[in-house]
This record gives structure tokens, sequence and C-alpha cells, in this order.
């Protein structure tokens, strides 16, 4: 199998009639805004190459039945982002007139006319990173006797990836070996113990490469500026992005996840079954960015395995499945589950930033101790950054300790027709959130802020909403047998059926240990509410299509 994929974004000025100088965009020192042009034309692209093979081979070896499985897996990748100017251009003037648009001439002004000053031509480059990946993996399915079936397995993995300078970003091997198999506790194998471990690698996102960029965008450039004796521009100087301190760390290793699972299912009878799974995972190996002040008070940032990343998940899963006879099936599931650590992105995140520096804020009395900046009079409420860290372990946003699913369909066929109706549902307990605030780290010396993180006062996920979200939907689909393998019909589908739009999450969680000012007595008095829309329930909707199936 070989294939080829591309997911790109094209942004370009939609409108240029009148336009002058190109469709540069004009910036009017006088007012502050933009005229003439837009101030972004390019693109993002993410082509991707892929290919894969794979051969079975069946053999009897022991007295045992083996099913031998090989494969490979490759891809290419690549990451291309091309922010422009259009013409490479950014004019400054004063006084532009978007009417009349006429540029004043040597030394000249008007009303009507724009003095020229200056204009920036970026360099055009696009900024491109690569990416590959090769991939080996073997498998054998085997049974032991008429009760055991075991399978095992390994897959073994290359990726290597560049930045848009061609540096290497990305060296790293893995392997990943899993092991899963299944105990008849019956004769007829009705009753099954089922049980697998393994260990599995996520690829390297090709967005870390791009991390690494040294082409900057719309940044780099050369700069003219307007002669009045000789009516043109005359080059100025060159201005470049200073050269960035963030190196990558070909040592690294990709994340991995550890999981085991444990389990019995029992069929009731031809059409009816149970079963009952544990399932334990366990993340490492996390990548992430640290920021650090260097001796003479500069910042830094490396990229690592951080040791102190953590993430762990355990559920249990009860599931009843009702195969599909006498016209009807179903089907239903409960899930309780909890997920703790203090890592939850796939990206890089504030854990073990600015460990030793000092981190403040200006609002609540209650956190940090009373420092006046010397400079501009100002209170800040100062405490070491430490403490950011040691709040940062708790519950994420996507936990679900309990979620309950089911499903059901009922099919009728009247002479020519088949008339179906299904039903979805869906009770899960609502997102968690924390007691939180935005504190700045400050410059050793002085009281410059150099970046913000995230606070949580009792750690993260301290706050729940309450109960139970209920979302179910309804499907009714009728067709005709026109032919003997076609169908033409109609689908009526209600998503919401019951049109719950209960809160499921909240966008206040701004909070303060003191009221001591009005700023904090609006972020207690307003903390878990919900104040838009996105945090409720979407109403009932509802979608007709028309089907022609063949």
């Amino acid at each position: 199998m070989a294939a080829r994929s591309t997911n790109r974004i094209d942004v370009f000025p939609f409108e240029t009639e009148g336009a002058i100088l190109n469709g540069a965009p004009i910036w009017d020192l006088n007012d502050n805004r933009f005229y003439n042009g837009a101030t972004f034309d390019g693109f993002v692209d993410r082509p991707r190459q892929q290919a894969s093979a794979a051969m079975e081979y069946f053999t009897r070896l022991g007295g045992n039945d083996h099913q031998v499985k090989f494969g490979i897996d490759w891809q290419r990748m690549e990451s291309t982002s091309s922010f422009r100017y259009p013409s490479d251009r950014l004019y400054y003037m004063f006084g532009f007139n978007p009417q009349t648009r006429d540029l004043c001439a040597f030394a000249t002004t008007g009303p009507n006319c724009a003095e020229q000053f200056l204009y920036d031509e970026y360099d055009p480059e696009p900024s491109i990173s690569k990416g590959k990946q090769t991939a080996f993996y073997v498998r054998d399915r085997f049974t032991l006797g008429p009760r055991v079936t075991i399978e095992g397995g390994v897959r073994m993995e290359k990726q290597t990836g560049t930045s848009d300078v061609g540096a290497g970003t990305v060296d790293t091997w893995s392997f990943s070996p899993r092991l899963s198999g299944s105990y008849a506790l019956t004769p007829d194998a009705r009753t099954i113990l089922v049980g697998s471990a393994g260990r599995f690698h996520d690829g390297i996102l090709q967005g870390f490469s791009d991390a690494f960029a040294s082409v900057p965008q719309q940044t780099n450039r050369d700069i003219f500026i307007f002669n009045t004796g000789t009516n043109v521009y005359d080059f100025l100087l060159r201005d470049t992005a200073a050269e960035s301190n963030f190196r990558p760390d070909l040592g690294i290793s990709p994340r991995h996840m550890d999981e085991v699972t444990f389990g019995v299912q029992h069929q009731l009878n031809n059409q009816l079954g149970v079963g009952g799974r544990f399932i334990w995972r366990k993340w490492g190996s996390f990548i992430d960015d640290v920021m650090f002040f260097n001796e003479d008070g500069t910042d830094n940032r490396t990229v690592a395995n951080v040791d102190e990343a953590s993430r762990d998940y355990r559920g249990f899963e009860l599931t009843v499945d009702k195969r599909f006879g006498n016209n009807w099936a179903a089907m239903a599931s409960y899930t309780w589950s909890r997920s703790r650590g203090n890592h939850f992105a796939d990206a890089f995140t504030g854990l073990r930033d600015f460990e030793d520096a000092t981190c403040g804020q200006q609002a609540d009395a209650g956190l940090g101790t009373a420092t006046l900046d010397p400079d501009t009079g100002e209170t800040w409420f100062l405490f070491p950054c430490s403490e950011v860290q040691s709040r940062l372990y708790g519950t994420p946003t996507f936990d679900r300790p309990h979620m309950l699913k089911f499903s059901g369909s009922y099919r009728r066929p009247i002479g020519a027709f088949d008339v179906t109706a299904g039903f979805v549902g869906m009770a899960l307990s609502s997102a968690s959130y924390s007691k939180s605030r935005t504190v700045s780290v400050l410059s050793p010396d002085t009281f410059e802020q150099f970046q913000t993180l995230t606070y949580f006062y009792d750690g993260r996920g301290s706050d729940r909403v309450s109960g139970l979200t209920f979302v179910g939907d309804l499907a009714l689909e009728g067709v005709y047998r026109a032919f003997r393998r076609s169908e033409v019909g109609v689908k009526f589908e209600t998503f919401n059926l019951f049109n719950n739009e209960d809160k499921i999450n909240t966008n206040n969680t701004n909070w303060c240990n003191s009221d001591s000012t009005a700023a904090c007595q609006q972020a207690l008095s307003s903390f878990g509410k919900a104040t838009t829309r996105a945090q409720f329930n979407a109403p009932r909707t509802y979608r007709v299509s028309f089907l022609i199936r063949f």
C-alpha cells in the first residue's frame, strides 16, 4: 500500500482592486492603521508520503499452529510555513488617504497624499522542516492446546528529522514489545480470561522540528529610507533576528506508554455476551522544553526527556453486547477511570520552567510577599517559582471518572422497504477545573517579566462541575430496495434528542487567597461560573439526508 496526502491552507489578499505598490501594506504612523494591502500572504503545507507492506506465514511448530506476520511501514513528512507580506514589503508613511492613494513626491506634503518615510523588504524564503519514520514489526499468533491462544510481537522504529536549515532535530530508535493471550475456562470456550501487556511509543510530532526553525518568517529584512531629494528609497540597514539559543538534543527518546490489561468475557448465548476488563497505563520519557536563567541574568532554553513528568490511567470497564438478531442489536458499557499526573500535553509545557527563579503577580495579596518595584512604585507579590512546579500535579480536564454508553438499533423489513431506528446515548462526568492564576517570571535583578506560568492554588483539577452530562441521539432511516444491490431512501437524525443544555465546563477559573481588592472580589464571586455558550451542551439539532447506496 502506498499513499500521499496533504493538508494545505492558503491565505491571500481578498481585495486588491485599486491597490498601489503591488498590493504591499502601508502602515500609517499617524493613526496606527494598515491600508492598501493585507499584512499576510502565504500558506501552510503538511504533505505526507506513506507506504507499507506485510506478509503472513502459516506453519505448524511443536504441534501448534502459528500465524506469523512480518511488516514494514515507511513515512516521509514535510512541514512548510510561508508567512509573507504582499510583494514582501511593508511601507511606513504619514497621512495616507485611502480614497486617493496618492504619495507625496520629494519633500512635498498635502492632505490628499501620504508622506513617505520607510519600507521594509523581507526575506521571502519559507521555513521547511522534514521528517522520516521507518518501522519493522513481527508478530506470532499461536495456540497452546485447545484452550490457550498467545500473540506476541515487537515493533522497531527509526525516526529522523531536520530543521529548516537541514540541522538534525530527531534521531531515535524505539523498541516496542507486546504480548497478549486468552485462556478458555470452560471446554466450550464460553468463558475466557484475556490479558495483554506492552510498551507503545509515540512518534515525535513534526511540530517538534518546527520549534527549531532558523528561517524566521516576516522577520529578517532590509530597511530603506525615503530620500526627499532624489524621490527614491535608499538602503539604510540590514535587520535580522538574533540567533536562537534553543538547540535540539539528538539524545532524546520518544514518549512511551506501558499498558497492562486483564479481563474476563462470557458468552450467555449465541447473541449475548458480557465482559469486564481492568486497564492500567503509565507514560514516560516526556519531551519538554526547560527554561532557566543563566548566571548573567539572560534566559536560556533546552529540550530534554523530563524525568519529573508523569501521567497514569486506571480504568475498569463492564460491557454487555447483544449482536444483531431478531431484527435488533444493542450494546452498553460502563467505565470507571482515573487519570493523574503533571503532564497532559503533546507539546511543550511549563513543567520545570524557571524552578530557581522568582515569580510574582499584582492582584492577589494572599499569594506572595508584598514588594515595591523601585522603578515604577508598583506593588508586586513575590514567591519562589518552585511553588508553581509543586502544584502542577493533579487531574486533567479530560478526566471522566464515570462514563456510561449505550446504543441500540431495530430494523424492520416491509416489503421492498427497510425501516431502521437507532439510538445512541452517553452519560459521563463533567469536566474538572482548577483554582488558578497567571503569574509572571521576573528577572533575577529587576521586575522585568520574562515569561508567564499558571499557578494552581490547590493543584490541577481541584474542582469539578457537578453531576453527569447526558446526551442522546436518535436516527430514523427508510430505504427502498430499487434493484438487487441498490437502495434509495432518506435518513432523519436528531442530535441531543432531549435538548439537554446543562453546564459541562466553566470559563471562570481565576482565584484569590485574599478578597482585599475589587478584582479579587470579582474573581471569587464568578469562580466556577459558565458565561459563554461553549461551556454548555449544544442545543438540539436536526439533519435530513437523502441516500443512494449501491
